[in-house]
């Protein structure tokens, strides 16, 4: 049965829901990323039950300089959630990269794309919402429009580019969908879902060795993609040959 929030099963970055995580991937407390340091999640961190039991500490009595070094930290200005998201997924890139198993990595990969997945904006996430389920149901034309506006309303969101990008694949607009794509890789260049979007374009124009090498930086970024690895084998064989 899941935990709740703060189990130290969960990771919470700011502006997000609480994402579930798999085994050793507890990254983040409450208020954003624990300190490399602690290994762990939120099991290094006191339950308020465990406080109650616990006498208060004695009061420190701080020098001038801590006070004037704590006023100066409290003063400082916080980091954006745009700041934060991009740490949160700096952290889960480098646990991507060493992911033991391709569980673990799946589970890691889930939470980047929930991420990209989610806006500050809840007028946007309601069109991401409905748009994505137009696309899954086949209806195009609809999922188009409502992509159409998603990246009018929000233009630095790599996502609603994606999605765009995708819609207009399945719908034969393989232009349409190669410019998508390239404007999304420049919002987020480590998007590895439109890595693998624009090789099979290329794969489809027959322009194998190009495709080959953009799978291949798919698969560096999430190296736990068996059906990527296949392709990649396969088509390494077609465009370079087997060594002698």
């Amino acid at each position: 049965m899941p935990g709740a929030p703060g189990s130290g099963d969960y990771m919470q970055v700011p502006g997000f829901p609480p994402m579930r995580m798999p085994p050793g991937v507890r990254t983040f407390g409450p208020n954003g990323p624990l300190s490399p340091e602690l290994g762990g999640g939120l099991d290094h961190v006191d339950r308020p039950d465990d406080r109650r039991l616990r006498p208060d500490p004695p009061e420190k009595k701080l020098t001038e300089a801590e006070k004037a070094e704590a006023l100066r930290k409290a003063l400082a200005p916080k980091p954006t959630t745009t700041v934060l998201r991009q740490q949160s997924l700096d952290i889960l890139f480098k646990r991507l990269a060493n992911a033991e198993d391709d569980e673990t990595a799946k589970g890691i990969a889930g939470a980047i794309e929930r991420i990209w997945g989610h806006s500050d904006s809840d007028t946007a996430n309601l069109l991401m919402e409905r748009g994505s389920a137009s696309l899954l149901a086949g209806h195009y034309p609809l999922a188009l429009s409502i992509f159409d506006k998603l990246v009018v309303l929000k233009p630095q969101w790599a996502e609603a580019w994606n999605k765009r990008a995708t819609t207009r694949f399945r719908a034969d607009d393989i232009d349409g969908a190669m410019a998508d794509i390239d404007q999304a890789l420049k919002l987020e260049p480590r998007h590895y879902g439109a890595l693998a979007g624009m090789g099979l374009i290329l794969q489809k124009a027959n322009l194998n060795k190009q495709a080959l090498d953009v799978f291949r930086k798919a698969l560096a970024l999430n190296p736990k993609q068996p059906e990527l690895r296949e392709l990649v084998e396969k088509l390494t064989l077609e465009v370079e040959g087997r060594d002698i």
